[in-house]
C-alpha cells in the first residue's frame, strides 16, 4: 500500500522510486525475521506401544522350587523421545518419537547354554534353540534369571530398567489368567501375591511360571516371546486388579490359589478329577470358554494334575 501511495504522488521521480524500494526492503526484512527462528519443542509424553500381541494361550504353571536371587540392575530414568522439527518457516511442529524398545540382549548374551539346556542364539533362525527342552528345576531357575536380566537391560512397556514386583505380577496375571472371568483373576492375583510375599520376589519363584520363562510354550525363544514380555498391549485392567490385591497384606487363605491348572492339562497327562480328589482340597471353576479350571494350595494335587503317573501316588509318610 505504501508503494502504491508513493508511486502515485511521485510519478516520474527517481528519488521517489528509490524511497519506495527502500521501504519495501525494510518491510520484508522485518517479516522474515519474525518467522525465521527455529520453533521450540516441548517433548510430548511417550505413547504406549501398539497392541500387537499374539492371541492368548491357556494358563499353566509349574511347581515352585525355592529361594533364589534376581540380579540387581540399576533403574534408569526414562528419557523423552527425541524430536526433529521440520525446517519450514512458522509451521506447526511435526515430530517423530523413537521407541523405548531398542535392545534385544537375548540375541547377544552367551554363557547360559549349559545351565539352561539350550543351544544359544542362532542368527539363521533368529531364535534361541532348544529353549524349552530342559524343564528341570535348575534349568528353569536359570532361564528365569536370564529372562529377568534381559528385560531389565532393555526396558519395556513399564519404561527403562527392571519392572517392579507389582508390574510383573500384573503381567503374570495377564498371561496366565487372561482367559478367566474377573472373579477368578482376582483369586489368581491373590495366589501370585501370596507366592512372592511368602517366599520373595526372586528368580526361584519366577521359575514357577512357564509363561515367564517361555511365553509361547514351545522349544525356541524368539521375537514373539520377546514381544509378549516387553510389549504385551493394554495392561490397565490387570494392573488395577493387582494394585487392589497388593493394597492389603496377603493371608494364609490366599494360599488356596497358589497353584492352578486347566482341565486340558489333566487330559494331556491322562488324569481325571477322581485322581486328584484323594490328594487334598481344590477349587473348580471355568474359563470364559467353559472349559474347567482349578485352583489348589496342595502341591501333590498340582503335581498329579500336571504330571500324572507316579505323581498321583505320592509315597506315604
Amino acid at each position: 500500500m505504501m508503494a502504491l501511495f508513493f508511486v502515485r504522488r511521485k510519478k516520474g521521480s527517481k528519488w521517489g522510486t528509490l524511497l519506495v524500494l527502500l521501504l519495501v526492503a525494510v518491510t520484508v526484512g522485518i517479516t522474515l525475521a519474525a518467522c525465521g527462528g527455529t520453533p521450540t519443542l516441548s517433548p510430548p509424553n511417550p505413547t504406549s506401544a501398539p497392541d500387537n500381541s499374539p492371541p492368548a494361550v491357556p494358563p499353566a504353571s509349574s511347581t515352585p522350587t525355592g529361594p533364589g536371587t534376581i540380579p540387581t540392575i540399576p533403574v534408569e530414568t526414562p528419557t523423552a523421545p527425541s524430536e526433529t522439527p521440520l525446517p519450514i518457516p512458522c509451521p506447526t511442529p511435526i515430530s517423530t518419537s523413537t521407541s523405548t524398545i531398542t535392545l534385544e540382549p537375548w540375541k547377544t548374551d552367551r554363557g547360559y547354554e549349559a545351565e539352561t539346556g539350550s543351544l544359544g542364539y542362532d542368527s539363521a533362525s533368529n531364535s534361541i534353540l532348544r529353549w524349552g527342552t530342559d524343564n528341570s528345576e535348575p534349568a528353569r531357575q536359570k532361564k528365569a534369571e536370564k529372562v529377568y536380566e534381559w528385560i531389565c537391560q532393555s526396558g519395556g512397556y513399564w519404561g527403562s530398567g527392571c519392572p517392579n514386583e507389582t508390574t510383573l505380577a500384573a503381567w503374570l496375571l495377564f498371561k496366565e489368567g487372561g482367559v478367566l472371568y474377573v472373579e477368578d483373576q482376582y483369586n489368581m492375583s491373590r495366589g501370585i501375591h501370596y507366592r512372592f510375599g511368602r517366599w520373595g520376589f526372586n528368580s526361584w519363584q519366577l521359575s514357577a511360571f512357564t509363561a515367564f520363562l517361555n511365553p509361547k510354550r514351545d522349544d525356541v525363544f524368539n521375537e514373539i516371546d520377546w514381544k509378549w514380555l516387553t510389549m504385551p498391549g493394554d495392561m490397565s485392567s490387570y494392573q488395577q486388579i493387582t494394585n487392589e490385591i497388593y493394597s492389603v497384606p496377603y493371608t494364609e487363605l490366599d494360599g488356596r490359589f497358589l497353584y492352578w491348572f486347566g482341565g486340558d492339562e489333566m487330559e494331556w497327562v491322562g488324569v481325571r478329577e477322581g485322581d486328584i480328589k484323594p490328594l487334598g482340597p481344590y477349587i473348580r471353576t471355568n474359563r470364559v470358554d467353559g472349559s474347567p479350571f482349578y485352583f489348589t494350595g496342595i502341591p501333590n494335587v498340582f503335581r498329579c494334575a500336571t504330571q500324572g503317573g507316579n505323581a498321583c501316588h505320592p509315597p506315604k509318610e
